[in-house]
């Protein structure tokens, strides 16, 4: 009768922590879907990801204005049976960053539960409905998601300095292209 003995080995690379060499794997975005202080689509900046297809029981439109540098409006739509909804945000890169500016300005456990900050936790009837938020945030990139039940929804805005007018944060993408 043979003995076998086994060994279990669990390693726990970097697990629960966070060192100056560990990297969080930051969404990339490719660009912006550009959108004015109404909601009317008046551009691109660069290649925009495309988001996951939208189903008829709940969508996520382009917040706007994008890029902004004040109050974003963020606009869902539930369908015929509404229920509970969660955006929050996150800092995205350039392809051409090795981090986000928000890593590299408030180091990788800022973002260690994968957001920065949680908008809105809540039940939605059905229908149309305007979201308000005040971004406190630095210039960057970032990406608002848009959660249910059964689907995870996102689009990438700019956040541009307090108080800077829509054409600089334009001019700003526009040097980046250079």
């Amino acid at each position: 009768m043979k003995k076998s003995v086994v060994w279990i080995l669990i390693l726990f690379y970097g697990c629960g922590t966070t060192d100056s060499d560990s990297k969080i794997d930051e969404p990339i975005t490719q660009g912006i879907v550009m959108t004015d202080e109404t909601g009317l689509e008046i551009g691109t900046w660069r290649s925009p990801s495309s988001p996951s297809p939208q189903s008829d029981n709940f969508r996520l439109m382009t917040p706007y204005p994008n890029p902004s540098s004040s109050t974003i409006v963020i606009v869902i739509e539930t369908g015929v049976s509404g229920g509970n909804v969660e955006i929050w945000v996150l800092p995205v890169r350039l392809p051409e960053d090795k981090e986000s500016h928000y890593v590299r300005e408030f180091g990788p456990e800022s973002v260690a539960d994968g957001r920065i900050i949680t908008l809105v936790n809540e039940s939605y009837p059905a229908g149309h409905h305007n979201i308000a938020w005040e971004p406190n945030l630095p210039r960057g990139f970032y990406r608002i998601y848009a959660e249910t039940n059964v689907e995870i929804l996102w689009h990438d805005i700019y956040i541009g300095s307090s108080g800077e007018s829509y054409q600089d944060m334009i001019d700003y993408l526009n040097n980046l292209n250079d």
